[in-house]
Order: C-alpha cells, then sequence, then structure tokens
C-alpha cells in the first residue's frame, strides 16, 4: 500500500512541475511577443521621423524652384496629365 501511495506522490509531483514549467514557458512567450510588439512599435515611430525629416528637407529644398512661375506649355501639359488620371 505504501509503494502505490509513494507512486500517486510522484506522479502528482511530476504533473505539478509539468504544469509549473508550462506556465513560466508561457509567461516567456508573452514577454517575447510583448518586446517584440514594442520593437515594431519603436520602428515605426522611427520611420515616421525619418519620413517626416526627408519631407520637410526635401520641401525646403525645392520650395524656390515650385515658387517660380511656370511656362505656359509646362502647365498645359501638367493640366493634360492631371486629368487623363
Amino acid at each position: 500500500m505504501i509503494l502505490y501511495e509513494m507512486l500517486i506522490a510522484i506522479g502528482i509531483a511530476v504533473v505539478l512541475v509539468v504544469a509549473a514549467i508550462d506556465r513560466s514557458q508561457q509567461k516567456r512567450d508573452a514577454r517575447a511577443a510583448a518586446a517584440a510588439a514594442q520593437r515594431r512599435l519603436v520602428a515605426a515611430a522611427a520611420q515616421r521621423r525619418l519620413v517626416a525629416y526627408w519631407t520637410r528637407f526635401l520641401k525646403l529644398q525645392y520650395e524656390p524652384a515650385l515658387a517660380a512661375p511656370l511656362p505656359a506649355r509646362l502647365a498645359t501639359l501638367i493640366t493634360q496629365l492631371e486629368t487623363r488620371t
């Protein structure tokens, strides 16, 4: 009878250990997923800042050229292209 009780106790201990390992693995997986989401969020924010920087840079570079009056022929071509699409 004692052997039977010992086997049951060992079985219960094994189940508890496996459950504890599974919970810790789930926690690790959740932390890894959260870290990956955080990295994607930071990368997206950095990309938005980079795009905003280059947009401002190019706008400042080409603003004087855009302010100059367009020749009539070029304005006509632009109008034709805009109406085609």
